[in-house]
């Protein structure tokens, strides 16, 4: 079952944390900002911090923590090969799924 409840403070709690990490530069450096070094930590930042808060929810989502981390791996391997989101998401769930019945009727 979902628990709405947790997934909608997860979104805004993420929405926050993205809208706050570029506000924030604006609202605090009144000048352009030269430093290459802070440029990239700011522009790196957000999707530091979302990938952060992902990653244990793709562990955690199903049963089985090996069918997660198969399906995640599987995800990363697509996605360095540079295949589409709808395919890397289908082949990692479809991953999961033949995992999550190997391990109920095999094991």
């Amino acid at each position: 079952m979902i628990d709405y409840k947790g997934l909608s403070i997860t979104l805004v709690t993420m929405a926050l944390t993205v809208y706050l990490l570029r506000a924030v530069p604006m609202v605090a450096f009144k000048n352009k900002i030269e430093n290459r070094f802070i440029k990239s930590v700011l522009a790196y930042l957000p999707y530091a911090v979302i990938a952060s808060m992902t990653f244990p929810g793709v562990i955690h989502c199903t049963g089985n923590t090996i069918s997660a981390i198969i399906g995640f791996a599987v995800a990363i391997i697509m996605a360095y090969f540079d295949r589409s989101l709808i395919s890397v998401c289908g082949a990692s769930i479809g991953c999961v799924f033949l995992v999550e019945m190997f391990v109920r009727y095999f094991v």
